[in-house]
């Protein structure tokens, strides 16, 4: 009976320490699969010197400089895997997260990956550890991550440069036409957010730049993303459990999503001010 191959791609950019807990999550797997990391030379260089000669020899190095979206593509385009996992290079995956994914995809063709918070000292990395919490089975905010390569073929490949920033919505909005079946695996990534308060405002204004295209691309799934009533009144106001739960911290990730939002907005009006120039050049500027 032939063992399902998976290729996980992690692009890597300005690496961080991060990047050793990623490595060692996926090295360290119950069933271990190809690797592939992709990104700027100079990075590559720094995250060989943490491994030792066995570790290096178990994975591919791609130079490139440039996008997440293009990276990622020439990873897929160097896999041979039956499945594509695409990770960042701050996620760290359960043990026995390959394990139990390999035994989700005789059934299904996609598969959602939930994330968990740190949950460090940090006010703003205890309210992310609650969000990730909230969204943990909500196949409406998750995007999967790993998928089955033959649904992309002749040349097509599954991240397109145009959406930018919203790399994962606009890979799911190329999934969305493939018809996939989707499951949701009983393990998780850990991933540690310390981003600042305007380190996040500026993430989400630089949303906010991208999403005309999303939207023209497929309007219904464009807005359904932005709702702010589906997205965030409602959803929110289904979990209010969690205000006595956690009534410190429930109320700041609901005032955060406010500024969120905000930023969000002030992001897409913006686009509409800078449309004269290439959207890439612009927004790198304001990177």
């Amino acid at each position: 009976m032939k063992t399902t191959k998976i290729s996980v791609i992690i692009t890597v950019k300005n690496t961080s320490e991060a990047i050793s807990a990623c490595l060692s999550g996926f090295l360290n797997q119950t069933v271990i699969p190809q690797i592939i990391i992709v990104g700027p030379n100079k990075d590559i260089e720094k995250i060989k010197k943490s491994l030792n000669r066995g570790q290096i020899m178990g994975i591919q190095f791609i130079d490139y400089l440039g996008g997440k979206n293009e990276a990622r593509n020439i990873g897929f385009n160097e896999s041979s895997g039956d499945f594509v996992l695409y990770s960042d290079q701050d996620m760290i995956p359960e043990t026995n997260l390959m394990e139990k994914s390999t035994k989700m995809l005789k059934d299904f063709d996609a598969i959602i990956i939930p994330e968990k918070g740190t949950g460090g000292p940090g006010f703003l990395e205890k309210v992310h550890s609650l969000e990730k919490e909230l969204v943990m089975e909500d196949v409406d905010a998750l995007t999967p991550r790993l998928f089955k390569r033959s649904m992309f073929n002749n040349g097509e490949v599954p991240f397109d440069r145009k959406f930018g920033i919203l790399d994962e919505w606009g890979f799911n909005l190329k999934l969305k036409t493939k018809n996939p079946r989707i499951g949701i695996v009983k393990s998780f990534f850990t991933v540690e957010n310390n981003l600042t308060l305007l380190e996040e405002m500026k993430k989400n204004f630089k949303k906010g730049l991208w999403i005309r295209n999303l939207i023209a691309a497929d309007k219904e799934e464009g807005l359904r993303r932005i709702n702010p009533v589906k997205r965030g009144i409602q959803f929110y106001g289904k979990r209010l459990v969690f205000l006595k739960k956690e009534p410190i911290f429930f109320s700041g990730l609901v005032l955060l999503k406010f500024i969120d939002l905000a930023s969000f907005f002030l992001g897409y009006l913006t686009s509409f001010v800078v449309r004269s120039q290439s959207l890439d050049d612009k927004v790198s500027k304001l990177s």
